[in-house]
């Protein structure tokens, strides 16, 4: 009986502490999904990237583009799993 009681609300003594247990578990949630967006946004954004010039290192700018997106979304989604570890 005693562990049914622990997950409803009225068993912790102040109803500011549920508030805080969720609002910090609904922040992580929404940085993680942010982090995770970054990427998707800047891959969908083709309109800024969709030209030949100029060439980086011979590439044209476009393949240079989607090149460097790959790095920089393993970055934002190595962001977003220390951040979900964190929760």
């Amino acid at each position: 009986m005693n562990c049914i009681l622990a997950f409803y609300p009225w068993h912790f003594q102040d109803m500011r502490q549920i508030s805080k247990i969720f609002l910090k578990k609904q922040g992580s949630e929404a940085v993680k999904y942010v982090y995770l967006l970054i990427p998707c946004i800047l891959g969908l954004a083709w309109p800024l990237y969709n030209m030949i010039e100029p060439r980086i290192f011979g590439v044209p700018f476009f393949y240079a583009y989607l090149l460097t997106l790959i790095p920089v979304s393993c970055v934002f989604i190595h962001l977003a799993s220390k951040v979900e570890e964190n929760v």
